[in-house]
């Protein structure tokens, strides 16, 4: 299953990426997110997924990707 969330949202502030979800992107201008937790299902984060997430901190369950596309976090300040 591929996920992508396509609008900024100020509202969103940590973000849980369920099992099943092998593929994300779109979260991008995401602007007060500060956690993302991925399943152990992803493998594929598209590029720029989190471009403009200026509060992100943290991000958990990485462990089993198979592929980063560039340019993942820009303009994240953290």
């Amino acid at each position: 299953a591929n996920y992508k969330w396509n609008q900024p949202n100020e509202a969103i502030k940590e973000i849980y990426i369920l099992e099943g979800v092998t593929s994300i992107g779109g979260f991008h201008n995401c602007v007060n997110v500060e956690k993302v937790h991925f399943s152990n299902s992803v493998q594929i984060i598209e590029s720029e997924a989190f471009a403009n997430c200026e509060k992100l901190k943290e991000v958990t369950g990485t462990s089993n990707l198979v592929q980063k596309k560039v340019e993942l976090f820009l303009g994240a300040k953290n």
